[in-house]
């Protein structure tokens, strides 16, 4: 503003005119309709539709949540039947090594003459 206001000032009457019409026509902000009305109506529509859409989002994000716990759970008890799966596989097969390694023992002796 303060720009326009000191080239205004330095033009002469006839361009000043000028220069001021060009500014209205061409640089001034677009006049539209505006009714306070219709625009207060479809606010409160827009703000109800909103609402409605928190709600609806707030619920999703609980279900979600609800759902995660539970998964979560899940997971946990998932986790803690394979690990007792893999100690109980693994008890099994350290007998049927032991039980290898004693049958290979026995082969061993058996296969080795007497000595009397």
């Amino acid at each position: 503003a303060t720009i326009i206001c000191s080239i205004t000032d330095s033009l002469p009457d006839k361009r000043k005119r000028g220069f001021l019409r060009y500014l209205k026509s061409k640089c001034a902000p677009l006049e539209a309709y505006y009714d306070d009305d219709v625009a207060e109506e479809e606010e409160n529509k827009i703000q109800l539709l909103t609402e409605q859409m928190m709600e609806s989002v707030r619920g999703i994000e609980e279900d979600m949540l609800d759902c995660k716990e539970k998964l979560g759970e899940e997971i946990k008890a998932l986790s803690s039947a394979v690990n007792m799966a893999t100690l109980e596989r693994q008890k099994q097969i350290n007998q049927l090594s032991n039980s290898v390694e004693l049958i290979r023992r026995i082969l061993e002796n058996n296969s080795k003459p007497n000595k009397l």
